[in-house]
C-alpha cells in the first residue's frame, strides 16, 4: 500500500495524516458547548481518510471536513470549524502581505 499524501498550500507535499483531521475536529467541537463525540470523530476521519487520493490538496481535505460535518447532527461543529478556518485564511492572508511589504 502506497502512503497517501498532502499538497500543503506553499506547494509542499507531505505524507497524509489522519490524526490531524482528527485534533481539527476535536478543537472545532471544544468550541461548542455540546462537546466532544469521539464516535463523531472516528467516523468522519476514517470516511475523508478512505475517499483521500494521492497528492490531494490540503483545501479539498478541509472541504470533505466541513461536508462531512454539514451532513452530521452537529451542525454547531461545522460552524465552528469554518469559522476557524476563516479566521486561519484571514491571519495568512494577513501575514504575507506584511512579508510582501
Amino acid at each position: 500500500m502506497s502512503v497517501k499524501q498532502v499538497i500543503k498550500r506553499d506547494g509542499r507535499v507531505v505524507d497524509f495524516d489522519e490524526s490531524k483531521i482528527k485534533v481539527a475536529i476535536q478543537r472545532a467541537m471544544i468550541a461548542t458547548e455540546k462537546g466532544v463525540d469521539n464516535d463523531l470523530i472516528e467516523r468522519i476521519s476514517k470516511s475523508i481518510s478512505s475517499q483521500v487520493k494521492n497528492k490531494t490538496h490540503i483545501e479539498d481535505i478541509q472541504e470533505m471536513v466541513e461536508f462531512k460535518l454539514m451532513g452530521s447532527n452537529r451542525k454547531d461543529v461545522a460552524q465552528a470549524y469554518i469559522r476557524y478556518r476563516n479566521e486561519r485564511t484571514e491571519y495568512r492572508n494577513k501575514v504575507n502581505k506584511l512579508d510582501k511589504k
